[in-house]
């Protein structure tokens, strides 16, 4: 099911296969005939796999996008309470791990911040839209309720805090 998308400086499509628990790329998007097939699968081992996993390599529904400036592939992966950054969309392959993740301190886990009032800064519940403006991500932390900006994000530790919360 596709959720999200975004196109990469080389022109290739980076399109949330949100039931399938991965990101596909299809090259040469703005030429690709009808029916043109992904090379490239993230989040899985290969690309007919579906399984939803909490890893450094895994996806679980991931939904929003977004290819910043500087080559940088994130994705708001909302099952896992998490958005992860893949460096260089151009050497990116089938079964490559994420360079970074931000909503938890480790790659593999999945803890949510629910029900507590004023949720952790470094904590996201299930993240659906993202954006960049320079080196700025901005997330939006749909089950917290708020939006989440991240200055110089992809400089930041993993389970780094949140430079700006807005609506709370």
């Amino acid at each position: 099911t596709p959720y999200g998308l975004t196109v990469s400086a080389d022109g290739a499509l980076w399109v949330s296969d949100h039931g399938n628990n991965r990101v596909l790329k299809i090259p040469s998007a703005y030429n690709a005939p009808n029916g043109a097939a992904a090379t490239v699968a993230i989040g899985q081992g290969d690309l007919t796999s579906t399984a939803a996993t909490t890893s450094a390599t895994g996806l679980q529904s991931p939904v929003g996008l977004f290819v910043d400036a500087a080559g940088n592939l994130w994705v708001a992966d909302n099952g896992n309470n998490r958005v992860l950054r893949y460096a260089n969309t151009s050497a990116l392959v089938t079964g490559n791990a994420a360079s970074q993740v931000i909503g938890q301190s480790l790659l593999t886990l999945k803890e949510a911040n629910r029900g507590a009032a004023t949720p952790a800064a470094n904590s996201i519940n299930s993240p659906y839209g993202l954006c960049a403006n320079g080196t700025t991500l901005w997330i939006a932390d749909y089950g917290n309720h708020r939006i989440l900006r991240f200055n110089n994000a992809s400089s930041l530790g993993n389970g780094a805090a949140a430079s700006g919360v807005l609506g709370q």
